[in-house]
C-alpha cells in the first residue's frame, strides 16, 4: 500500500488566495479543484496522511470522504490549529490525531501539525514531518523555510501542491543533515 503526507491544503479558506504563495489561483475554486484533483490522483488503495488545516468550512467533507472511499483511499488526519470537525467526520478518518508515529522507508517517523525541535527518536536520526509553516513567512528561526536535521514540511505550498509520497520523503531526506541530537550509540543500547 502506498502511503503519501501532506497538510496546510486549507480548502474554502479565502483569505488563503491573499497569500503570495498562492497567488497562481484566480478564484478558491481554482485553488480548490487543483488540490481535489492532486489527493484524486493518488493510485488506489493508497493511504493518505494530511498533518492538519485541511479545510476553513466543513460543509464539502462529506463529498471528499465518499470520494476518497470510492478509491479506497485511508484518510489519517493530524489535527491542525484550523481543524475542528464533528465526530459523524472523525469517524470517516482511519486515523485523527494530534501526532502519530510511522515508519518511512524502515525509518521511524513522527507526523506532527506543528515542528518540534525534538521528538521520538529524534537522537537516533528519526524522521519529523510536519506543516503549519507557510512559504510566504519568513520570519521564522529557520533557514530557507527548513528545520534543521531529518525534517520536511509537507505543506502543499512547498511541492506544487501535491502531496508527498514515500519515494520522495526518502529521496529528501538523503540530502539532510543529521538531526542536531543525534547520538553514534545504536537504536536500543543503553
Amino acid at each position: 500500500m502506498s502511503k503519501f503526507y501532506t497538510s496546510d491544503t486549507h480548502f474554502d479558506h479565502q483569505k488563503s488566495l491573499t497569500w503570495k504563495c498562492r497567488s497562481q489561483f484566480q478564484t478558491m475554486d481554482d485553488m480548490n479543484r487543483v488540490m481535489f484533483q492532486n489527493i484524486m490522483a493518488l493510485p488506489e488503495n493508497s493511504e493518505l496522511y494530511h498533518l492538519g488545516d485541511l479545510t476553513w468550512n466543513s460543509d464539502w467533507l462529506p463529498h471528499f470522504f465518499n470520494n476518497l472511499n470510492k478509491k479506497h483511499i485511508k484518510f489519517h488526519w493530524l489535527k491542525g490549529n484550523h481543524d475542528s470537525p464533528n465526530a459523524d467526520i472523525i469517524a470517516r478518518c482511519a486515523s485523527f490525531s494530534d501526532l502519530n508515529e510511522v515508519r518511512i522507508g524502515g525509518n521511524p517517523a513522527i507526523l506532527c501539525h506543528y515542528p518540534m525541535t525534538v521528538w521520538n527518536k529524534s537522537h537516533y536520526n528519526s524522521f519529523h514531518l510536519y506543516g503549519h509553516i507557510h512559504a510566504d513567512v519568513e520570519s521564522y528561526p529557520i533557514v530557507e523555510n527548513k528545520m534543521m536535521g531529518k525534517t520536511l514540511n509537507v505543506n502543499v505550498e512547498f511541492h506544487n501542491f501535491k502531496p508527498w509520497s514515500e519515494d520522495e520523503i526518502m529521496e529528501y531526506m538523503k540530502t539532510r543533515p543529521n538531526n542536531w541530537d543525534k547520538i553514534d550509540r545504536p537504536e536500543g543500547s543503553r
